[in-house]
């Protein structure tokens, strides 16, 4: 009879496997025109998640033995080395934040003018020219403009300064997951999830993106309220809301005037030094929320219907809605009157996921879940009917996984990369278009298994955002 590995040394073969991957992820980047070399880039991405699936899945059930949590902190922090070294691959997002940072320590307003201002040209450099949508002023919430002029304020050179802001937090949600997990009484080397996952060290340490940022003060806040801290609590989820507005669907399920008030102090706190750029300050939200489309699931069927039922009201031709304007300008969000077919198909549907959104919300509200369960519901719904599925939303959901939340989740994590299948044919003729089969792999598998999961376990199926107990 064979001898038995020691769950050590298999532990430590399950984390140079990923390791080893991620780094080949790292190293494929950059050769894009060629879709060869992005769908080579692309496989070793997919089996480094699957290498981190399997560790994160049967971590468990291995006997624990002394040094395996160093083990996991160590893996964390060699998996990172490479792509903090490593220029940004996937997206350009990460000048947009060096450029806003660059406009405030100049004592200028990133709300109040776009980065092609005539106001602003003087301060353009390289990179301004790598940043997308230049004709818009930024999108971001305050909290994360304060960290980009805390950026630019660092003695070191902007690209580096805002990856050092981004790894203090990655590494301190590591830090937080240990001690979350400690306090529940479950098995620390799950801080893995974290720890392991190739999409946080591509994402966050190479890509550089400010989702890492947002998601450790969501768990935070979520650790201060079972720690009965609940001032704290509201801070941080408000500051977390400031860095990207999803947070503040927990804001209900914690059901606290003070954790509420709280929320709303740090809100205000962070937008002071932005108020007086007056109703400008929501940027180009409105722009984003209205047209940008990418790597989407369940908007696609309803976008879809949308169009067809449009065809057979009124809407089926351009209408100008001189009696409306303020509905045309909703609609379209340009100073017109004048609406056309597919901005009403357009506008129904993102108003219909909106509404499906906010009804979730709500049945986990009747079902009166906890906010660790909370988190997972709505930032699940939010995964599965946003028109937008860029790969770095998923990290959202990845410290979850440490806390029990459905393995439906592991999988997108795993399979989300290939939203960039698109990358190359995008960066030789300025079109994305996603294939129809990455969006059914990726998100078809998913609800696949949220669906199969349901049926297995009808009472706890709902519940399965996260596991509290």
């Amino acid at each position: 009879m064979p001898a038995k590995i020691p769950s050590t040394v298999l532990l430590a073969s399950l984390g140079a496997a990923v390791l080893a991957l991620t780094w080949a992820t790292v190293g494929s980047a950059h050769a894009w025109p060629d879709p060869a070399a992005l769908h080579h880039h692309l496989g070793w991405f997919l089996a480094a998640g699957g290498a981190w699936a399997l560790a994160l899945v049967i971590v468990a059930s291995l006997p624990a033995a002394r040094g395996q949590l160093a083990l996991v902190i160590g893996v964390s922090v060699l998996l990172r080395i490479p792509a903090w070294a490593a220029a940004p691959a996937h997206s350009d997002d990460v000048y947009r934040f060096l450029w806003d940072g660059q406009v405030q320590r100049a004592g200028g307003d990133p709300y109040a003018h776009a980065p092609d201002a005539r106001e602003l040209a003087g301060l353009r450099n390289e990179a301004w020219t790598h940043i997308n949508n230049r004709q818009l002023p930024t999108i971001y919430p305050p909290a994360a403009e304060l960290l980009f002029r805390v950026a630019a304020a660092l003695p070191l050179p902007p690209l580096a300064a805002w990856k050092l802001i981004v790894a203090l937090f990655d590494l301190g949600l590591l830090a937080l997951l240990v001690a979350w997990l400690a306090w529940r009484k479950r098995d620390l080397r799950l801080a893995l999830a974290w720890g392991w996952s190739p999409l946080v060290a591509i994402e966050l340490a190479q890509n550089a993106h400010l989702d890492g940022i947002g998601v450790a003060l969501l768990i935070g806040a979520l650790v201060a309220w079972e720690r009965d801290r609940r001032l704290l609590s509201g801070a941080l989820l408000g500051l977390s809301t400031a860095v990207k507005l999803l947070a503040v669907s927990l804001l209900p399920s914690l059901r606290n005037r003070r954790t509420a008030f709280a929320l709303v102090a740090a809100l205000l706190l962070v937008a002071a030094p932005y108020l007086g750029a007056g109703a400008r300050i929501s940027g180009s939200l409105g722009e984003y929320g209205r047209r940008w489309r990418a790597n989407e699931g369940a908007f696609a069927l309803v976008h879809r219907a949308a169009s067809a039922a449009v065809t057979h009201t009124r809407f089926a031709s351009r209408q100008v809605l001189t009696d409306s304007p303020r509905l045309a300008r909703l609609i379209t969000g340009r100073d017109r009157d004048q609406v056309y077919p597919d901005e009403i198909a357009n506008f129904a549907a993102r108003l219909s996921v909106g509404v499906l959104f906010l009804l979730v919300l709500a049945l986990a509200l009747y079902r009166r879940l906890s906010p660790v369960r909370m988190a997972g519901v709505a930032l699940g719904a939010f995964l599965l009917l946003s028109p937008t599925l860029h790969p770095w939303y998923v990290v959202w959901m990845i410290p979850l996984l440490a806390v029990g939340a459905s393995r439906a989740w592991v999988a997108l994590a795993v399979l989300v990369p290939l939203g960039y299948w698109p990358l190359g044919g995008y960066l030789a003729t300025g079109v994305w278009e996603d294939p129809l089969w990455t969006r059914l792999v990726e998100h078809g598998l998913v609800w696949a298994w949220l669906v199969i999961e349901a049926f297995l376990t009808p009472k706890a199926a709902f519940h399965r955002g996260s596991d509290e107990d």
